[in-house]
C-alpha cells in the first residue's frame, strides 16, 4: 500500500529540500527511472538529440550527495563516505567492462581493441570523458554504429571525479568556518554558488572553442552539481498546495520535454538550465504522495521498477545497443530492433543489479570488507585488461619479425589482383589503427625565432645540414615523415615537421580553414621566413572520399609565394585517396580481395594530378604504388596500406622508400 503524506497549506520547507538529509525521497528516485527511460529512448531514436535524462542523474546525484554533507558538518567522514560511495558504483560497473571487452573480442574485429581496451582502463577508474575529449568523440553524432561500446562511462566518470572533490569542498568550508566562526553550511553555499558561477562561465567559452569536447569536460559540468547542492543546503522556499502542485507538474513535463525542446543544442550551456531546473521543480515540489501531485505518479510501481535498476540500465544499455548495431550492420533501429535491445537491458540490469549492486550495497557490512572485496574487484579487472594489451603486443612483436614486401611486390603498369589471403597482415590486426609515424623530438628552442606554438618537431642533422626541409600542411602532409626522416638520416638533412591535423597550408579563408588553423598557418609563416629552409614540402591536393573529387588546394600557391619569393623551393606531393570507411576494419571483416573494399582508381582521383595554374614546382605521385594497376585496395604485398580511412599506415610508407626517393631526387634536380 502506497503510503500517503498529509498536505498542508503550505509545507515547510524542511520537509521538502531538507528531506535529501532526512530520509528517503520516492518522487526524487522514481526521477532516476524516468531519466533512464529518457536516456535510453534517445540514444535508441532520438537522431542525436540530448535527453536530459544524464542532466538529471547528476542533478540529483549532487543534491543527495550535498544535503548529506550539510547535516553532518564536521562529523563528515571523508573515508568511510568512499568506501560506501564507490563498493555500491564499482563493482557492477567493472563487470560490465569486463563482459563488454569479452564481447568485444568476439565480435568487433581486431582493429578496434585496442581502443576499447584503452576505454576500459579509462572507464575503470573514472577517467573516461578526459579519454573521449582527447579521442575528440562527439557523443551526439547521429550514427552510434562505430561509437565505443564503453563511451556511456563518461557521466559516471564525470560523476566519481566530483564525489571526490565535493568532500574536499566541505573541508574547505569546515575550516573556513572555524576561521571566521561561522556555520558551515553557510559557507558550503557560498562556494557552491562561486562554483556554479565560475563553472558556468567556463562552460560558455568551452562550447564557443569546441562543443564536443565541453560536453564531457567535468569543469563545464560543475555548475550543474554546484547548483543541485546550493539547492540542497538553502531553505527551499515554502509553497503553498496548488503552487506546489503546479511545480511538480511543471518540473516534470520539462525534464521529459528537455530533448524535444533543447534537444540540439549544446550542452551544458545554457540549454542545460532546462533539464537541471526542471529538476530542481520537482525536488522543491516535495514529497507529497497523493494523486494530484506529480511527486505520487514518480512513486509508482513501474517507475520504482525502473528507478531501482536505473544504474543497471545505464551501464547495460549502450554496449549493448552498439553490439546490437554492428551484428546486425545497422546504422539505426526500427521498433522490433529496438524492443529486443530494451528487453535485454532490463534483462541485465536486473541480474546484476539482483546479484552485485544491492548485495555490495547492504549497509551491515563492514567498511574493511567493503575495501576489500572492492579492491579484489579492481585487481581482477586490471589484470584481465593488462593481460589483453600483453597478448596484443605480443602478437605485434612476432609479427613484425616477418618480412612483408609491401609495395616491393608491385609491378608498375602492371595488371593486379588483390589479395585474397586472410592471414596475418602487417603490422597486425590489433595495432593497425595506431600504426603512425614514430614521435619526434620538439624543434629546438630558439628567442631569435621561436618555433610555432601549435607545433614544430624535428629530424636533425649531424653537424651542419646539406639540406633543410620544412613539411607544412595536414595530417596527410605529415604521414610522409615516415619516409623522409629515414631519407633524411642516410643524406644529412633536417627536417622540420610543422603539420596541424585538419589544417591545410593555404591563405586565410573563412569557408576553408578555422580560425586556429589560419593563426597557425601564419605562425609557421613567420617562422620559415626567418628560418628560410631550402625546401618547402607539402601535400597540394586533396581527394574526396565520393567520387572523383580531387582538387588542387585553393590558396595554397598564394600562400607559398612569400616563401618562394626569398628563395624557398616548393615541392607537392599528390594526395592519396580516402575512403568513407574504416579501410582495416573492412579486410577483416571481409578479406582483402572484397569489392566492397576495392575501387577503380577513376572512382577515387582524376586521370591526371589537378594543378593550380600558377603552381610552377615540381611534384611526387605514388598512386600507381597505392592503387597499383590502377586498383585502390586495403593490403598489397601482405601489408596494410592504410591505418583508417584515409591515412597511409607507417608500415607501407616505409615499403614505399625506395620509390619515393627516386622521385624526391628527380624533383631536387630541376
Amino acid at each position: 500500500m502506497t503510503r500517503t503524506v498529509p498536505a498542508a497549506a503550505a509545507v515547510p520547507a524542511r520537509s521538502r529540500a531538507g528531506a535529501a538529509a532526512t530520509g528517503h525521497r520516492p518522487e526524487i528516485h522514481g526521477l532516476r527511472g524516468v531519466a533512464i527511460a529518457l536516456v535510453i529512448v534517445f540514444h535508441l531514436w532520438g537522431e542525436g538529440r540530448i535527453s536530459g535524462g544524464v542532466d538529471v542523474f547528476l542533478i540529483i546525484s549532487a543534491y543527495l550527495l550535498a544535503g548529506s554533507m550539510a547535516r553532518r558538518g564536521d562529523q563528515f567522514d571523508f573515508a568511510d563516505y568512499l568506501v560506501r560511495r564507490f563498493r555500491r558504483l564499482v563493482p557492477q560497473a567493472a563487470v560490465v567492462i569486463l563482459v563488454t571487452l569479452l564481447a568485444g573480442y568476439l565480435l568487433l574485429p581486431p582493429v578496434r581493441w585496442p581502443t576499447l581496451v584503452d576505454q576500459a582502463f579509462s572507464s575503470l577508474f573514472y577517467w573516461q570523458n578526459w579519454a573521449l575529449i582527447q579521442a575528440s568523440t562527439d557523443y551526439t553524432a547521429d550514427s552510434h554504429a562505430l561509437a565505443s561500446p564503453l563511451q556511456h562511462y563518461w557521466s559516471l566518470s564525470v560523476q566519481g571525479q566530483i564525489f571526490v572533490i565535493w568532500p574536499l569542498v566541505l573541508l574547505l568550508a569546515i575550516g573556513l568556518a572555524k576561521l571566521l566562526r561561522t556555520r558551515v553550511s553557510y559557507l558550503l553555499a557560498v562556494l557552491f554558488a562561486l562554483i556554479t558561477v565560475a563553472s558556468f562561465w567556463y562552460a560558455h567559452v568551452a562550447i564557443a572553442e569546441d562543443p564536443a569536447a565541453a560536453y564531457f569536460d567535468t569543469f563545464a559540468r560543475a555548475w550543474e552539481f554546484a547548483l543541485a547542492s546550493l539547492v540542497a543546503v538553502l531553505p527551499a522556499p515554502t509553497l503553498r498546495k496548488p503552487l506546489q502542485i503546479l511545480l511538480g507538474w511543471m518540473g516534470l513535463a520539462g525534464v521529459l520535454a528537455t530533448g524535444v525542446v533543447v534537444g540540439r543544442e549544446n550542452f551544458p550551456g545554457m540549454a542545460a538550465l532546462y533539464p537541471v531546473l526542471s529538476t530542481i521543480a520537482v525536488i522543491w515540489a516535495g514529497s507529497v504522495l497523493r494523486p494530484a501531485y506529480a511527486a505520487w505518479w514518480l512513486s509508482t510501481r513501474p517507475v520504482k521498477f525502473l528507478a531501482d535498476r536505473a544504474y543497471g540500465l545505464y551501464l547495460w544499455h549502450w554496449p549493448i545497443y552498439v553490439y546490437y548495431l554492428d551484428t546486425a550492420g545497422k546504422t539505426e533501429l526500427d521498433a522490433l530492433d529496438g524492443v529486443i535491445v530494451i528487453g535485454l537491458s532490463v534483462l541485465f540490469a536486473d541480474i546484476s543489479t539482483r546479484l552485485i549492486e544491492r548485495r555490495f550495497n547492504q549497509r551491515a557490512q563492514r567498511r574493511w570488507r567493503g575495501v576489500l572485496v572492492t579492491a579484489a574487484v579492481l585487481l581482477v579487472s586490471v589484470g584481465t585488461i593488462g593481460g589483453a594489451v600483453r597478448w596484443v603486443q605480443v602478437d605485434n612483436a612476432r609479427l613484425q619479425a616477418e618480412n612483408r614486401p609491401g609495395a616491393q611486390a608491385i609491378t608498375p603498369g602492371a595488371p593486379y589482383t588483390p589479395e585474397a589471403t586472410r592471414a596475418r597482415i602487417a603490422p597486425g590486426d590489433a595495432v593497425i589503427g595506431r600504426d603512425w609515424h614514430d614521435p619526434l623530438p620538439h624543434c629546438a628552442p630558439n628567442p631569435d625565432n621561436p618555433p610555432p606554438a601549435s607545433g614544430c618537431t624535428e629530424v636533425a642533422a649531424q653537424g651542419h645540414p646539406d639540406l633543410t626541409i620544412a613539411m607544412v600542411g595536414d595530417s596527410h602532409t605529415e604521414q610522409w615523415i615516415t619516409v623522409l626522416a629515414e631519407i633524411a638520416r642516410a643524406e644529412n638533412y633536417r627536417v622540420i615537421l610543422l603539420t596541424h591535423g585538419g589544417c591545410r597550408y593555404t591563405v586565410e579563408i573563412p569557408e576553408l580553414i578555422a580560425p586556429a588553423c589560419a593563426a597557425h598557418n601564419r605562425e609557421v609563416t613567420r617562422f620559415l621566413l626567418q628560418e628560410r629552409p631550402d625546401i618547402l614540402v607539402t601535400v597540394d591536393t586533396w581527394s574526396n572520399p565520393g567520387w572523383n573529387e580531387e582538387e588542387p588546394l585553393i590558396g595554397m600557391a598564394e600562400a607559398m609565394q612569400p616563401l618562394i619569393d626569398v628563395g624557398i623551393r616548393p615541392i607537392g606531393i599528390r594526395d592519396n585517396p580516402r575512403w568513407s570507411f574504416d579501410m582495416p576494419e573492412c579486410v577483416q571483416r571481409y578479406g582483402a580481395d572484397a569489392l566492397r573494399c576495392t575501387a577503380n582508381v577513376s572512382e577515387k582521383l582524376l586521370d591526371q594530378k589537378p594543378v593550380n595554374d600558377d603552381a610552377r614546382y615540381p611534384s611526387i605521385d605514388l598512386t600507381e604504388y597505392i592503387c597499383p594497376g590502377r586498383l585502390c585496395t586495403g593490403v598489397i604485398g601482405g601489408v596494410y596500406v592504410y591505418m583508417d580511412d584515409n591515412h597511409l599506415s607507417k608500415t607501407y610508407a616505409r615499403t614505399l622508400i625506395d620509390e619515393f626517393a627516386g622521385q624526391w631526387h628527380t624533383a631536387l634536380a630541376q
